[in-house]
């Protein structure tokens, strides 16, 4: 599980980024992100009820989608804001965790 210290934890961090927030989009993700000069990065992930109706699978997913961003997480020097929100092509497949993993992993070396 990722640590508090990064996590996102106020909404208008939030509303700010969903306004202002750059936008990547992967085949089971998408990114809205700001780039900030210093402190740690922080994350938010938001997973839809349309998604899974059951919020024990919500959850399950959420929790890998916070472990893959801590193996990933970059080591730069410039902090990063972002708003993870699942797609609904999550659901129609059954999405290991190495692709969800990669997805992360190419966000993040393409944001560099």
């Amino acid at each position: 599980m990722l640590s508090k210290l990064n996590r996102i934890g106020n909404k208008g961090v939030i509303e700010k980024l969903f306004k202002n927030g750059d936008l990547y989009k992967t085949k089971h993700l998408i990114f809205k992100f700001e780039k900030q000069k210093d402190g740690p990065s922080k994350f938010a992930i938001s997973v839809s009820k349309k998604i899974y109706k059951s919020a024990v699978k919500r959850n399950k997913l959420r929790r890998q989608i916070y472990d893959a961003i801590r193996l990933n997480l970059p080591t730069s020097k410039d902090s990063l804001f972002a708003l993870i929100i699942a797609r609904n092509t999550i659901s129609d497949q059954k999405l290991t965790f190495k692709e969800l993993e990669q997805s992360i992993n190419r966000f993040f070396n393409t944001i560099k």
